[in-house]
């Protein structure tokens, strides 16, 4: 029974350090610790909003707004883990921290006049939707006639900054390929709900 279970111990162990390994000169090993920064036109979702006017899917602080960024973070990563193998999460333990300066604090005003006096329905500086992502006016928007007049705008940005940090038991450094996963992955789970992406996620390591 001793023997099958350091057996057992040695297999999974060199299965992980399988996983884990960089292998090849497009592979080398690069670092445990690395930032993930991206750029993004966010949907409503991607963004917050302190106002109790918020629109449905913000957030109601940059914190809840990044603690939900994290999440998902850490569930991307488990989730190409187990795609290696249904032990590799047991061979490692990982922070992940998004930066909450980067965040959008979006006052989203929808587009639509309430009468049809002349009036202006939203400063410049606040967001409507089109399209699903949030756009930015530089100008006041105006009714007149019970008709939204066009306003000069400019699509909303965001950055996400992640820093993720791993500790592999079995002693590897993860190499730039296995950051380019993680990096894409994240990427495609978020732009699942409309956001925009400008470019890939720019990978750093600490210097």
């Amino acid at each position: 029974m001793i023997k099958f279970i350091l057996f057992i111990s040695i297999f999974l162990t060199l299965i992980i350090s399988l996983v884990f390994s960089c292998i090849g000169t497009i592979c080398q090993p690069f670092s445990n610790t690395a930032t993930i920064t991206y750029n993004v036109e966010p949907t409503p979702s991607l963004t917050y909003n302190t106002n109790v006017t918020r629109v449905s899917g913000q957030f109601p602080t940059a914190a809840s707004l990044a603690g939900n960024l994290e999440s998902l973070a850490n569930d991307v990563i488990y989730n190409i883990a187990n795609q290696f193998s249904p032990y590799a999460s047991s061979f490692f333990s990982h922070t992940v921290t998004v930066d909450q300066n980067g965040l959008l604090n979006a006052n989203i005003i929808p587009q639509t006049c309430p009468d049809n006096n002349q009036r202006t329905i939203a400063a410049a500086g606040t967001y409507y939707v089109l399209d699903k992502v949030v756009i930015k006016r530089i100008q006041p928007q105006n009714c007149s006639n019970g008709a939204v007049q066009p306003v000069p705008s400019s699509p909303g940005l965001t950055t996400l900054n992640y820093k993720i940090n791993f500790k592999i038991l079995t002693g590897q450094t993860l190499c730039y390929t296995h950051w380019i996963t993680i990096a894409d992955a994240i990427k495609s789970r978020i732009s699942t709900a409309g956001s925009i992406f400008l470019g890939n996620g720019v990978i750093t390591k600490p210097t």
